[in-house]
């Protein structure tokens, strides 16, 4: 019995709580549209480089044609990453548009999909270039 709850303990130690692990968080929230979009990304850092790149891009709108034509946009961005092979969803809720897209390590270095940010910079220049876009990062 001792043996088994100092494996599980081990495994614990070693694995964490499976919980993903980032070294920033970003938000963005914009109301320069008929809509709100609040964007958040996490970001993981390895040797002072993105390794890791998560967004969740929530948008609340007004009217059916603005709901309408953002998931129709979505639409047809996501299904572009996901035939590049970029984690991604989306889907909307009565007025409300919920998209998600991960990108690891490979997809970072062998680049398929066009984004606005420069991956190839170090973790200080990117992190400013995101302040450049109006996100306000804060250090996990």
């Amino acid at each position: 019995m001792k043996k088994l709850i100092l494996l599980c303990a081990i495994i614990f130690l070693t694995t964490g709580c499976g919980e993903d692990s980032y070294d920033y968080e970003c938000k963005k929230i914009d109301t320069s549209e008929s809509y709100k979009k609040t964007e958040i990304i996490k970001i993981g850092i390895d040797d002072k480089n993105v390794y890791k790149f998560d967004s969740t891009i929530k948008e609340e709108h007004t009217t059916d044609d603005s709901i309408n034509n953002a998931y129709a946009n979505y639409q047809n961005l996501y299904d572009n990453y996901n035939e590049n092979n970029v984690t991604s969803e989306y889907k909307k809720d009565d007025k409300n548009l919920h998209a998600t897209y991960h990108l690891d390590k490979s997809d970072i270095d062998n680049m398929k999909i066009e984004l606005p940010y420069d991956f190839k910079l170090d973790e200080n220049k990117f992190i400013n270039s995101l302040k450049e876009f109006g996100f306000k990062c804060e250090e996990k």
